[in-house]
């Protein structure tokens, strides 16, 4: 069971990344839309990462 931390920590990056998407969407072009849409697709990483090490842990845990 992921803790409240955790849980957290997701919902803190799923944020900062679609703030990020509407900051590279306001811009429109340039460096701060490049840097806008990196830390977008960051933060979809990271997310998934932080989702599969969840789901590592529980099958680890029955094995």
């Amino acid at each position: 069971m992921m803790s409240l931390r955790q849980w957290l920590l997701l919902l803190l990056t799923c944020l900062v990344g679609i703030d990020a998407l509407f900051v590279a969407a306001e811009v429109g072009s340039g460096a701060v839309y490049g840097i806008g849409l990196l830390v977008f697709a960051a933060a979809v990483v990271y997310a998934f990462v932080h989702v599969k090490r969840h789901f590592d842990r529980l099958d680890a845990e029955r094995h």
